[in-house]
């Protein structure tokens, strides 16, 4: 088998610069973009040295919220 020319891959009429390829352009959105946005929701909190459970009083590093209350994993209402 012989080897094939790059050239016989190329445009039939053997123009350049007539590639289409990669020059198609997007459309703007047509939404407005939100010009704020609504901060996160954090559900847990964590302090290495240890925080007393609101509901049972035990000293966890990690708490979770539970009604607005940091409490930690056994008084969760999972």
């Amino acid at each position: 088998m012989e080897d094939a020319s790059l050239d016989e891959f190329g445009d039939s009429d053997g123009g350049e610069g007539d590639d289409k390829e990669g020059t198609e352009q997007t459309a703007a959105p047509t939404e407005e973009s939100p010009t704020s946005t609504e901060s996160a929701t954090p559900t847990s909190s964590v302090d290495p040295a240890g925080t007393d459970c609101k509901e049972c009083g035990s000293s966890t590093e990690r708490q979770w919220f539970d009604g607005g209350t940091l409490v930690c994993r056994d008084c969760k209402d999972w």
